[in-house]
């Protein structure tokens, strides 16, 4: 599991990653980490991967995947 990690860039959070957390989360209740890792695949318009898609397919222009299942919702 580390080696699929040594591939992928660190993506630091940014004031356009913060504003746009508070953005998501005055749009709907969601946890402060959740804003935050989706404003950042946002920002970065980079897929989102998650098992939990539920909870990120309101967001409008987030591209998400479900790496546990091998079906991807994008949007």
């Amino acid at each position: 599991m580390e080696a699929i990690f040594e591939f992928m860039p660190i993506l630091y959070p940014s004031r356009v990653t913060f504003e746009l957390a508070i953005t998501l989360r005055q749009k709907r209740k969601i946890a402060l980490g959740d804003a935050l890792v989706a404003a950042t695949a946002l920002e970065h318009r980079q897929t989102l991967a998650t098992a939990n898609i539920v909870d990120f397919q309101w967001i409008t222009g987030l591209s998400l995947v479900n790496p546990t299942s091998g079906a991807d919702k994008m949007k």
